[in-house]
């Protein structure tokens, strides 16, 4: 049996592949699978989390080198 995509407005129903939220744990369709997308409610965490990882990145791969004068 094909289980029913979580977003309450959605009428779709996964066939193959249940794609769920890690942060939500609910299961979506291809067109909810994103945090935007099915609005979770965990959205500022994922894009404060997001910033974070990417701050992070940015500094560890930093150009450290002297620029050509």
């Amino acid at each position: 049996m094909a289980k029913k995509c979580y977003f309450p407005e959605c009428k779709n129903k996964i066939l193959s592949i249940a794609l769920d939220c890690p942060k939500c744990k609910n299961f979506y369709c291809a067109f909810h699978r994103l945090p935007e997308k099915h609005e979770c409610k965990f959205l500022e965490e994922i894009k404060d989390d997001a910033k974070k990882d990417n701050t992070k990145n940015l500094m560890e791969n930093k150009c450290v080198t002297k620029q050509i004068e």
